[in-house]
């Protein structure tokens, strides 16, 4: 049984690092247009992973996460077009202030479960255009921000084989993607996985084994948001723009 398991280990870890390696080669094979069209497969399944932690680890539902995904967009646009900002400094401030709010509308959310808890996210998603017609003024005076392309290009320690808008972006969204999955796979398995669990299945034997319940489920829902403001941030570099 520990031969056929190890064995099992290393076939998945060869695996792996073929899906790896064609991963990487992708972008110097295949036309610009595939390229975005994976690219942004990677971004959209970056916030897929953070829904995944949320409702598939914890047990919380929510079905307004394209509003967290909307502020990260919106905060690299306008930090980018408006402030001057480097697109790749725009990214972290984007998963901060998606955290931020992630907390502010977890908090409230501990009173309610479920069905409920699934209306009050669909509020925010269904809020979220009409705060930002309100308060961002972009193109012709609509919501719509635009970032130029070249603001989105290539830093110049990037290689040249890789500078290409596309290239660039693919690269930088699947680098990203790699790093968050990472922090997924060593956050499940730790103290916080294994209380997320722990609420999902049971919580009230959860808070009987000494989990702190509410820190959990708001600790979920910021983490979920940063993750769905970050493939929020990355699809700038793709689509050059934020709109809701």
């Amino acid at each position: 049984m520990h031969f056929l398991s190890t064995k099992a280990r290393l076939v998945g870890i060869l695996f792996g690092l073929a899906v790896l390696g064609y991963l990487l080669l992708f972008p110097q094979q295949h036309s610009a247009s595939e390229v975005r069209l994976w690219t942004t497969a990677i971004y959209i399944g970056i916030a897929a992973m953070g829904l995944n932690l949320l409702t598939g680890y914890n047990g919380q539902v929510s079905i307004g996460h394209g509003a967290f995904y909307g502020i990260g967009a919106y905060t690299s646009a306008l930090l980018v077009s408006e402030h001057g900002w480097s697109y790749l400094a725009t990214i972290p401030c984007a998963a901060v202030i998606s955290l931020i709010v992630g907390v502010a509308i977890g908090v409230p959310a501990l009173r309610v479960k479920g069905l409920y808890l699934a209306l009050v996210t669909l509020g925010l998603a269904v809020v979220f255009p009409d705060i930002t017609k309100k308060f961002v003024q972009g193109v012709g005076g609509t919501n719509l921000v635009r970032v130029s392309r070249l603001d989105l290009a290539a830093p110049s320690w990037v290689p040249a084989k890789a500078a290409a808008l596309d290239q660039w972006g693919y690269y930088l969204t699947l680098s990203v993607a790699l790093i968050l999955l990472l922090g997924v796979w060593l956050l499940v398995r730790g103290r916080f996985g294994r209380a997320l669990i722990a609420v999902r299945d049971h919580e009230a034997a959860a808070t009987t084994v000494g989990v702190n319940l509410a820190r959990t489920k708001v600790m979920a829902f910021a983490l979920s948001a940063a993750y769905a403001g970050i493939a929020g941030a990355l699809s700038v570099q793709v689509t050059g723009l934020a709109n809701a």
